[in-house]
């Protein structure tokens, strides 16, 4: 075979990976979205506020950085703390994770960002991250990330803890191990996330390996007390993988 023929197959075979990647991620979405639409029972109470890319476009970027992310695709993704459908500026993002895939092979790397990080929020005002999305919505915390970090984003996907227990629901559950620390913690935010969420769930009744149900998982997600913010953007990425390893094998 060729030299040019194999460029050309390993071309074509890279669009392959990247396109099904792609559309993994996008039914594991499209999969929180109709989940969240079910619970609310109607779809116009899903809300994607949008924005004019050209206000978060970093254009200071050099051409030597710009080489850098050459390949990969990268998108803002968070969590917000409201307990309604709302998903717009007014809402804290409790969760920001930039989500990189390399397009070639098609890897996935998540990558948090901690919630108290002081970055700048805009017009030079440096505050905690989450503030941004409060202040200005999703266009204002991904113009956040791309200035402080230097990177150049442009899509993003928003959800709340009710879509998160509502698919976790409907994909049957995710496989954890609660430590000692987090059992001590967790039946609180259960507590706390049903009445949220309007959605049951039970307690568990020791540590140890667990099948958990949405709710079960969104505690266990939002666990702070224990340990650090380091374990507990560890525990939302954890939540989120397994999540996903779920929806590629229902494909």
């Amino acid at each position: 075979m060729s030299e040019e023929n194999k460029k050309s197959r390993k071309k074509k075979k890279s669009k392959v990976i990247f396109f099904i990647t792609m559309l993994i991620a996008e039914i594991f979405v499209l999969g929180v979205i109709f989940a969240y639409a079910y619970a609310l029972k109607q779809y116009s109470k899903i809300q994607r506020p949008e924005y004019d890319i050209e206000e978060v476009v970093n254009t200071d970027l050099s051409e030597k950085k710009l080489e850098e992310m050459r390949g990969y695709k990268n998108i803002a993704v968070f969590g917000v703390d409201s307990r309604d459908s709302s998903v717009g500026k007014g809402n804290r993002s409790d969760v920001i994770i930039i989500c990189s895939i390399e397009q070639d092979t098609g890897e996935i790397k998540l990558v948090s960002i901690y919630r108290d990080t002081y970055l700048d929020v805009g017009k030079n005002s440096f505050q905690k991250a989450t503030h941004a999305y409060s202040y200005g919505g999703p266009a204002s915390a991904v113009k956040m990330l791309n200035d402080s970090l230097d990177l150049n984003i442009t899509d993003y996907i928003t959800f709340n803890w009710k879509a998160v227990a509502t698919a976790i629901n409907i994909l049957g559950g995710i496989d954890v191990e609660i430590t000692k620390p987090e059992f001590k913690y967790i039946n609180s935010y259960i507590t706390e996330t049903v009445k949220g969420t309007g959605i049951g769930s039970v307690q568990l009744k020791a540590p140890g390996m667990h099948h958990l149900d949405g709710v079960q998982a969104v505690a266990y997600a939002r666990l702070r007390y224990m340990d650090t913010d380091y374990q507990r953007t560890e525990r939302q990425r954890k939540v989120i993988e397994l999540a996903f390893e779920k929806t590629k094998k229902r494909i």
